[in-house]
């Protein structure tokens, strides 16, 4: 059932931190259903300021390196643009909920108090939320200092994950497969990274597929739901997804929401779970309390997040869909690339990677669209300038991992 958008409702929406896929979807999504879309980035030029569907776009400093001018150009733009509601879409939700105050009364901003983002988003909180509620989570160790790591080595599972406490896309995570090489790795990633507090936590590896249960919320009633089995990451050891298919999991649903409503959050998340499919038990991963890489694929299956979160900040009544169909399945080209290199690396038969990879039986690509191919290009060459100047296929900023 589609709404009625009213006259009297503002319908311009800025999104900001829109060089990636996940903000160009929700763009995309947004001025489909005939909104007005701002877009804004740290870069002049970005994925979603080519596309046919952005309105207007600006750049802003990193919120990450010069936060106060980061808020200080947001709200400048809202003010002279009359923007009506604003969905920050990545990590920078955390410096908007911190200075939630400071925007214009009549901004819409459908999102949670800081401490219940940063509740979500810290790994060591959101593991200590989530077996407080009695949810499974793979054994996990804090310390407080490199002395307190040294003393309990050998308390430490094998083989083990080290995970920073704050970051994303796999940055920060590194495993081990000796007490020798667990010991090595851990003090390596405290230097490298000036840990000071917040240490890593050591974690129990466990090897089966992740699930991924993403939700929209108003004060920890949930309003929209939707489930992803991933197929490939980019990756070899997890990470960032870039191939994955629509299911229906009740236990990690129930999981998830059992978090949100704990803390009566609203706004948009997704957990990821661990799920062994021969036994069925599944183990909560982590969190991101904020937009997730794949929504274009949940839009695709009919859940459109983005349009009922600004239906939920301008009291729009509406609909959403909760009986998509299983199986359905969407691919990030761009990032499959990556993974086909990745993978390649270290693989024996490139002739056995070629033939899975070279398999297009996907419903939905998430990061081109034939009504709107530019965006695609441009994200592609980004990624491939971005890799020949330092040799990573990431995006990297100082203080993506503290």
């Amino acid at each position: 059932m589609e709404p009625n958008l009213k006259i009297s409702i503002n319908n311009r929406v800025l999104v900001t931190y829109a060089w990636v896929r996940s903000s160009y979807a929700i763009m995309r999504n947004l001025a489909r259903h005939g909104l007005e879309v701002y877009v804004g980035d740290t870069d002049k030029i970005f994925m979603s300021s080519v596309s046919r569907y952005s309105k207007k776009s600006f750049s802003y400093p990193s919120f990450r390196k010069d936060p106060e001018g980061f808020i200080y150009r947001v709200i400048k733009f809202i003010k002279e643009n009359d923007i009506g509601t604003y969905l920050p879409s990545h990590e920078e939700i955390l410096v908007v909920s911190k200075n939630i105050d400071r925007f214009p009364a009549n901004v819409k901003i459908p999102i949670s108090e800081y401490e219940k983002i940063y509740t979500l988003y810290n790994k060591k909180l959101s593991g200590e939320l989530a077996e407080k509620l009695g949810i499974p989570v793979p054994k996990t160790y804090s310390v407080s200092s490199l002395k307190e790591f040294k003393d309990n080595l050998e308390n430490y599972p094998i083989p083990a994950v080290i995970k920073m406490q704050n970051s994303n896309a796999a940055h920060g995570v590194f495993f081990a497969y000796s007490a020798e090489e667990l010991k090595k790795k851990y003090i390596k990633v405290v230097e490298t990274f000036h840990v000071k507090n917040n240490f890593p936590l050591i974690q129990q590896r466990i090897g089966a597929k992740i699930y991924a249960v993403s939700l929209l919320a108003d004060k920890g009633d949930v309003i929209a739901q939707f489930v992803r089995r991933n197929i490939r990451e980019k990756e070899t050891f997890g990470g960032v997804c870039t191939k994955c298919e629509s299911v229906h999991h009740d236990k990690v649903l129930v999981y998830a929401i059992k978090m949100l409503a704990c803390l009566e959050f609203t706004g948009v998340a997704m957990f990821e779970f661990l799920v062994d499919e021969k036994k069925d038990s599944a183990y909560f991963m982590e969190a991101n309390p904020r937009y997730w890489g794949t929504v274009d694929h949940d839009i695709s299956c009919g859940v459109e997040f983005p349009f009922y979160q600004f239906c939920l900040a301008n009291g729009i009544e509406f609909k959403p869909k909760d009986d998509y169909k299983s199986g359905l399945k969407s691919r990030w080209i761009v990032g499959d690339a990556i993974s086909f290199l990745n993978k390649t690396k270290q693989s024996k038969s490139i002739r056995e990677n070629l033939k899975c990879y070279l398999t297009f039986d996907d419903n939905n690509f998430m990061d081109f669209k034939l009504e709107d191919p530019l965006p695609f290009f441009f994200e592609a060459y980004f990624y491939l300038i971005d890799f020949i100047k330092t040799k990573f296929f990431n995006k990297r900023e100082d203080g993506m991992v503290s």
